[in-house]
This record gives structure tokens, sequence and C-alpha cells, in this order.
């Protein structure tokens, strides 16, 4: 009986969640993407809603000599297991997917003691006089970090080949939620800056023994295949890995923090610290839906190369990309200073000032980099690390002009501007390589851009007629919930997903 309150009765809501979910279907690459998403969403909203707090707590000195840690940390475990975890989710048989795994967790291992032996011999050595020194009490984390986070990245594959997706969400969130309190927690108490490195270290593996424990019950009997011979033979069988993936990781992982190296080289860490809170709110997107998306694309697109249907799989991958960032990357652009002023506090004004012309980079980034999963489907590894190499000597360049003329920003707005062109041409090259048509992105992206260029105009006004930091901030708060609202309608609707 309705009410006349209004509201949606209960039984109206359990329909509508059940059609949804009949919609979206099990198994499906919707409700996998929207499991993984839905939990990424949450744990990035609650690391999102303390970032003004920790901004408070954390001065930018802090994030800087932060960011480096996480730089060095990214380096060294970027391809410690040689990148063989890749082939798990795509290993015919299933004696060689669960070799695969412990060649990984071995190769971890080793990776960790060689990192504890260096920082043992001669890591006080390397910080000395360097802008790194300040860390030099906290260099035990080195092996630490590397142990752990691959640990999880070398089980998070398996689940990924177990279709696991809902186990990985989890993880996610114990990441974000036990980073995001470990920080806050150990700021309260003024160890600073090492409640944001154990912080970080948190946000890295939590979650291991998690996705452990569910291999251990639900595979105990195929880990019984781990044997030296199988361990062998993966091993070359998919020796592709470390000599074409494992570079161009380390390629990737280069390019990555090199704006963290070079700028810690010619500037102070503040500067580092300016540029690692832009980014990480720029990238937010990427960070939980670009990540989730990879995954199931991974598993997705391994099965649709058997049955001709990967052009397809890549277009829809390329929309659902373009239609969740383009508008929220663009409204960011527009309003950074302002925005970090209000959210993060005046002095990190400088951060928004970066965030502006890294925005078209990052939405180039967030497109192109799950679909670059197709260079690992296809086994076309030799042409990607020949873009990666192409990729990092721009970075260095763009990087260092701007370090040499003593000018941070003009070196973040070289290393935005050739990022985006190196990517926007990556982003072609995979659709062609799917099979897929440009004519055809080239719409849907013309569509995309229609879609979101009334949200930005509303910002611009607002900038144009008020060109005060809170109601411009309020004004871009209220562009992206009504984007929300409209993409969360069109899912429900089942027009996007």
């Amino acid at each position: 009986m309705d009410t006349g309150s209004g509201r949606p009765r209960p039984e109206m809501l359990s329909l509508s969640l059940a059609a949804l979910r009949r919609r979206l279907g099990q198994g499906s690459f919707a409700r996998n993407v929207a499991t993984l998403v839905g939990g990424v969403a949450f744990a990035h909203l609650v690391s999102l809603l303390a970032s003004p707090a920790l901004t408070r707590i954390y001065s930018p000195v802090d994030f800087g000599l932060v960011a480096l840690y996480g730089a060095v940390i990214t380096l060294l475990a970027s391809a410690g297991s040689l990148r063989y975890e890749q082939a798990i989710p795509i290993a015919e048989e299933e004696d060689g997917a669960v070799n695969l795994l412990a060649l990984c967790l071995l190769l971890r291992l080793l990776a960790a003691l060689l990192a504890a032996l260096l920082v043992l011999l001669v890591g006080e050595a390397l910080v000395t006089g360097t802008k790194l020194a300040p860390l030099r009490p906290y260099l035990w984390l080195v092996p630490l970090g590397i142990l752990l986070s691959g640990w999880y990245s070398s089980f998070s594959f398996w689940a990924i080949r177990r279709k696991a997706f809902d186990r990985l969400a989890r993880t996610r969130v114990q990441q974000s939620l036990g980073g995001t309190l470990t920080s806050l927690g150990l700021g309260l108490l003024g160890l600073k800056p090492l409640g944001l490195l154990l912080g970080t270290l948190v946000n890295q593996s939590a979650g291991a023994g998690n996705l452990t424990l569910l291999a251990w019950r639900r595979d105990r009997a195929a880990l019984a295949a781990i044997g030296r011979r199988g361990l062998v033979q993966a091993a070359l069988r998919f020796k592709r890995f470390p000599l074409f993936s494992a570079p161009t990781t380390l390629l990737n992982a280069l390019s990555a923090q090199l704006p963290l190296l070079l700028l810690g080289t010619f500037f102070l860490p503040e500067v580092v610290g300016q540029y690692a809170l832009g980014f990480r709110v720029l990238t937010m997107p990427s960070a939980f839906l670009g990540t989730s998306l990879s995954q199931v694309f991974l598993q997705r697109a391994t099965e649709a190369r058997r049955t001709g249907d990967v052009a397809r799989i890549t277009l829809a991958l390329f929309h659902r990309l373009l239609a969740a960032g383009l508008t929220p990357v663009l409204l960011l652009t527009i309003s950074g200073p302002e925005l970090f002023a209000v959210v993060f506090g005046r002095q990190w004004l400088e951060a928004g000032r970066y965030l502006q012309w890294l925005g078209p980079w990052v939405l180039l980034v967030l497109i192109s980099s799950p679909m670059s999963q197709l260079f690992t489907i296809l086994e076309k590894l030799g042409p990607f690390f020949v873009f990666n190499v192409v990729l990092l000597l721009t970075r260095f360049a763009s990087l260092a002009v701007g370090g040499l003329l003593g000018d941070p920003l003009l070196a973040i707005a070289l290393y935005g501007v050739t990022g985006a062109l190196a990517w926007l041409l990556l982003c072609g090259w995979i659709l062609r390589l799917a099979g897929a048509g440009l004519g055809v992105a080239v719409r849907l992206a013309g569509r995309e851009l229609l879609f979101a260029l009334p949200f930005g105009l509303f910002v611009v006004l607002a900038r144009l007629i008020v060109a005060e930091p809170l109601p411009v901030t309020l004004a871009t708060a209220l562009a992206l919930l009504v984007f929300a609202a409209c993409r969360a309608r069109q899912v429900l609707r089942g027009e996007w997903l």
C-alpha cells in the first residue's frame, strides 16, 4: 500500500536491485566491473574524505618525502617477479598457472632479501647528503614494502584467474581504509612522516593475507602441483614476460616516478609534495576505474581472443572509460587552484596549478592504460617496450628543461603536454591493433565531449562571475554531483554498461 510519502517502498527497491542484477548478468563484464569499481570507489571515497585532515596534519615537505619513498619502492618492486604474474590469468593449463604463482612469490622473496642486503650495506651512504636524508631512519621499510606489495600483486592475479572479483574489491577497501587510518592515527600522535610512510605500506599490501587464505581454501588441490620441474617449465613457457614485459614495466615505473625523482633533484621536497597531492587527486578516477577495468578486461579479452570478439570488447572499454573520466577531469582541470585552496588549505594552492597542466594527460592514461593489456594478451610485448622507451625519453627531456631553468611549473607543463600527445598516439594504436574502427572511436569521443561541455561552461562562468575559491568549489561540486546522477541513471537503465 502506498503511504503517499513519496519514498520508494522496500519491495520496489528489492525489485529494482533484482532487475539491476539480472541486467548486469552473473559473470558479465559489466557485473565484474561493477563489483570491483563499487568496492574501490568506496575505498577511495574514504581516502578522499580523509585528505583534508591529512593535508592539515602533514606538511607539503612530509608529503614530498613520502612521495620520494614511494617512488623508490615502486621502482624496486615494479619488476621484482619479472612480470610472470601477468601470465597467471592467461596460462592454458592449471599446473602451469599454479607454478607461475609459486615462481612469482619466490622471486619477490629474493628481491626483498636483496633489497634488505643493500639497505644494510650501503643504504645510509646512498641517502646521506641528498634530499632523501630525512628518510634514513625508515630505510628498513623498503624491503618490507617490496615483499608485501609483491605478495599482494601475485595473489591478485590468481584471483583474476578465478574471477574472484568480489574478494579483490574487499581487499581494495581494506587497503584504503587501513592506509588512511594508519596515516591519521600516527599523524595525530605526532609521528611524522612515519605515519604517512606506514600508511603507504598498508595501502600497497593490505588484503594479501585475505587473498592467500582464499587460494588455500579453494585451490589446495591445485597448489599440490607446485614442484621444481613445474617452476622451470612455467618460466620457460612464458619467458617473453621477463624478456619484454619486465623491462617495459620497469620503464613504465621509471616514467611514472620520474617527475618525483627529477623534481626532488632540482627543487625542494615541498615542490614534490605539491605535485604529489595534485597528481593523486587528479588520478583518483584512474586509480579505482582504470585498475578495476584493466583486471576485468585482461580476463574477458583473453576469452574474446578465442572467439574473435576483441574489437567489440576493446571499443566498449574505450567508451566506458571516456564517459566516466572526461567530465570529472575537465572540471578538476578548470577549478584546480580554487578547489585545492578550499579543500586542502591555502598552502596547497600550487598543487592546484600543477593539476591544470596534467588533466589531458591523466585522462588519456585513464583510457589507454587498461586497454594496453591487449599487448599482453596478443603477446606483442616488443612494440610496447619501444613505446615506453620513447615515452621515458620525452618525459626526461621535458622535466630536465624545466628543472635546468629553475621553473617547476614549466617542468610540469611540458611533462603534461608531451605525455598527453604520447598517450593519444598509443590509444589510436591500440584501437587499430584490436581491429576497432578509429572513425567510430572519434565519433564516440565527440559525443562525450558535447556531453561534458555544459558542465565545464558552468564552472568557467562561476570563475568569471565570482572569482572566489569557495563559490567556484561549490559550483564544481554541484557539477560533479549532477554528472554522477546522470551516469547512475544511465547505468540503472542499462544505457551505459
